[in-house]
């Protein structure tokens, strides 16, 4: 189906997104006008954000995940954005806090694809959804606005801004993922050594398989679906914390192991 043509104040929001992200510098905010009308069009100028950065995507983000979270964000469902695989990094890592924008720390499972899910009509199911699942891994998410608390526009401005997307840690890859029981797994997140947030899988709408089967079914209708190796993270189950230069934060997934992220000073 063919779409519109953005705009010039989406193709001028687009353009401004892109270099916010190329140059790692805030947003002073958005004019009225300068706000998607609706989700849909938010996407839209987060897929021309995708295309003219030119940056190799890894897979997909969802937030929003839990009705607290809907409520922060002031969104009546969950939101998602791309992943970048130069923001992908392997547990445990060492990030400069200093070049951060509005960083918050949130603890998530991370579903890799085994197969494509692409558009159709029909709507997938769930057991065809855990059917594609090739590995599962615990995963802090670095998420970063390129607007500040205070220049935070309605919620279609930040689905624009790729609903936040910053870095995605892993920890270990989990093949055998069924046994796992996601939704009851126990995931508690500590600051330099004290425990801060404890919560499970079922923060995740339930379960994260619920999330990966929510989003397979939100981009078989608008976008290019699902692929095969992509990353999916699911949603904080430690809700979010913000992160200070010099800390160490330590999510720990119980029997799936942890994840290790240090904010340095410089």
């Amino acid at each position: 189906m063919s779409q519109e043509p953005l705009d010039a104040n989406m193709q001028e929001l687009a353009l401004m997104l892109t270099n916010a992200r190329r140059d790692g510098a805030y947003m002073l905010g958005l004019a009225p006008d300068m706000v998607p009308r609706d989700c849909a069009m938010a996407y839209r100028v987060a897929d021309r954000v995708i295309h003219e950065l030119a940056w190799e995507t890894a897979g997909w983000k969802v937030a929003a995940t839990s009705e607290d979270m809907q409520r922060r964000l002031r969104s009546p469902e969950p939101i998602y954005g791309r992943v970048f695989r130069r923001f992908v990094w392997q547990s445990p890592v060492e990030l400069s806090f200093a070049p951060l924008l509005t960083p918050l720390v949130e603890c998530e499972f991370a579903l890799e694809m085994g197969r494509s899910l692409p558009p159709r009509a029909k709507p997938y199911s769930r057991d065809e959804v855990a059917d594609a699942i090739a590995a599962v891994h615990p995963a802090i998410e670095v998420a970063e606005c390129r607007f500040r608390d205070a220049d935070l526009p309605p919620i279609e401005g930040v689905l624009a801004d790729g609903s936040a997307s910053g870095y995605l840690i892993l920890g270990e890859r989990f093949e055998d993922w069924r046994e796992l029981r996601l939704a009851a797994a126990p995931v508690r997140l500590y600051t330099d050594g004290r425990l801060r947030r404890e919560g499970s899988g079922a923060d995740a709408m339930g379960d994260p398989l619920n999330v990966l089967h929510w989003l397979a079914n939100a981009r078989a209708v608008f976008g290019d679906g699902l692929k095969e190796g992509e990353v999916i993270s699911t949603g904080t189950c430690t809700r979010m914390i913000p992160p200070r230069a010099g800390e160490v934060h330590l999510a720990d997934f119980g029997k799936l192991g942890e994840v290790v992220v240090k904010f340095t000073s410089g």
